[in-house]
This record gives structure tokens, sequence and C-alpha cells, in this order.
């Protein structure tokens, strides 16, 4: 079995955070998988059949809210992307480097936050 595939029991500060945080969106399961490099893939399951550009963008502005109102939280450190995914866990988008571009998107005026996200995800 490969490890990279495992998704730990113990929820770690990412998933912690995140379930926190995205709470109104009531996902289904949080989940964190170790990929390269000692950074992981947390994996968020909406209930949902269909996951939009309007909910994603809604979900990720969510997670990203914490490093706004607190720059110095560490809690995206090991976090590699962050997939959002629909019930069957088969359809959404990845949001990739979510710690710089968090920090890029708080900086941003404008419509400029959402062309830096859309330009960090790619579908699943």
């Amino acid at each position: 079995m490969c490890a990279a595939s495992l998704a730990f029991a113990a929820p770690n500060t990412a998933i912690k955070a995140l379930g926190q945080d995205l709470k109104s969106f009531s996902p289904a399961s949080i989940t964190a998988h170790q990929g390269a490099e000692k950074k992981e893939t947390v994996v968020i399951v909406l209930p949902q059949a269909r996951i939009t550009d309007t909910i994603y963008t809604a979900v990720i502005k969510g997670a990203c809210m914490r490093l706004w109102l607190e720059p110095k939280d560490k809690y995206l450190n090991s976090v590699a992307q962050i997939a959002v995914l629909n019930q069957w866990a088969k359809q959404g988008y990845v949001f990739e480097k979510p710690k710089e571009t968090c920090k890029q998107m708080g900086e941003a005026v404008g419509n400029k936050s959402n062309i830096l996200l859309m330009g960090n995800t790619h579908m699943y």
C-alpha cells in the first residue's frame, strides 16, 4: 500500500482549523494525505452534488480568512494543496500553494484576489 494515499488517523493542525473555519459549509469530511516533500494534500468533501466556482471560491476564502486575520498563523505551513470535492469525491477544484497564495490574496485589491485564486487552481 502506498504511504502517500493513506489519510492520517489523528487530526492535524490544518484539519482542525479548517473544520472550525468551514463549519458553515457542513463538510462531509476533511482529511490530509501525505504527499511529496513532507507536504500534505488536504481533501475537503462537501455535501453538494456539484462544486461550482462560486462554492469553491467561498470555501477557499473561508480557509484563507484565518491567515488574513492572523498573518503569523502557521496552520497551512505543511499543506501543498487543498482539494474541494463534491459528495462523491469525483469532481471539484484543487487550490495550489495555499499559504503563499492566501497571503497574496489578502494583500490584493479588487478583482486581483480572484485572479490569484483561479491562477493557482486546477480541476480535479
